[in-house]
Parts: C-alpha cells; sequence; structure tokens
C-alpha cells in the first residue's frame, strides 16, 4: 500500500513532466519478460534439481 506522501510527491513530479514507477510493476513486467534462470533448466534438470 502506497502512503500519501510517497503518492504526492510521484503525482507533483509526473505534474513537471517526470516519470513515476510502482517497483510492484517494474518487478513484473521484467519478471514477464525475462523469465527466472529456472525457466530455462529441462524437466530433467528440474527433477534432479529438487532431488526428484
Amino acid at each position: 500500500m502506497i502512503e500519501l506522501t510517497d503518492f504526492v510527491a510521484a503525482a507533483e513530479r509526473v505534474a513537471r513532466g517526470g516519470s513515476a514507477l510502482d517497483p510492484e510493476i517494474v518487478h513484473a513486467l521484467v519478471r514477464a519478460r525475462f523469465g527466472s534462470a529456472l525457466d530455462s533448466l529441462s524437466e530433467r534438470e528440474r527433477d534432479a534439481r529438487t532431488g526428484g
């Protein structure tokens, strides 16, 4: 949940022509684009990693 002071600061920054990015949204976008390093493992590699 965003604090009111953070929101006001972001709104003022945007009003001056700047930008405001929510760190959680950025994280989700980067994760969606690049995924996890574990995503590239084969099923066999994932099983070996988990001991299965």
